[in-house]
């Protein structure tokens, strides 16, 4: 007796639930142990298969309008360093591979410095491009003219991607 508790196999509680006292001295069946369920990740993205979604028209497009927006940040800023280049097609492409790569692996919530930190980053994202260029294409990455959006918009509502949503319905057919 310890404490005035018998020392007993089992306890009842008010409720009538049965607790026991001694640890289980055989190992629990494998089907009440709980494991995580590992978590499926989406198969690689065929490269042709990326393209039927974005071929060279639209990338050219964005990417026309994406370096107008860059001319005039740099302009503004009156900066001429490196990471304020005119941005490339493969550049281009990377951005959007950060972003959907960083959705499968669930790291779309993580601070962008954490993504590329040599301490808890992934390597796969400091291949691509620093944090500057890709915070800078980021924030310069355009669908339209916006200096022309506002009259196509009077005749347009859907005017900011209007441009490139065409040029994806016009290579519809070719994949048909």
């Amino acid at each position: 007796m310890i404490l005035g508790i018998p020392k007993t196999s089992k306890s009842i509680s008010a409720n009538g639930i049965e607790y026991i006292r001694e640890p289980l001295s055989e190992r629990r069946r494998r089907r009440n142990i709980l494991t995580p369920v590992p978590r499926p990740l989406c198969k690689p993205i065929n490269k042709e298969a990326f393209h039927l979604f974005l071929h060279e028209d639209i990338l050219r497009t964005n990417l026309r309008y994406t370096n107008m927006k860059a001319r005039l940040v740099r302009r503004y800023l009156c900066q001429s360093d490196n990471y304020s280049l005119p941005f490339t097609i493969q550049e281009f492409l990377a951005c959007l591979v950060i972003i959907i790569r960083s959705g499968n692996d669930r790291d779309n919530f993580t601070e962008l410095e954490n993504l590329s930190s040599i301490d808890i980053g992934k390597p796969f994202y400091r291949a691509c491009m620093t944090v500057r260029r890709f915070k800078y294409l980021l924030s310069c990455i355009r669908f339209d003219n916006s200096n022309t959006r506002e009259a196509r918009r009077a005749d347009n509502k859907f005017a900011a991607v209007s441009e490139i949503w065409e040029l994806f319905l016009s290579a519809l057919p070719r994949y048909l």
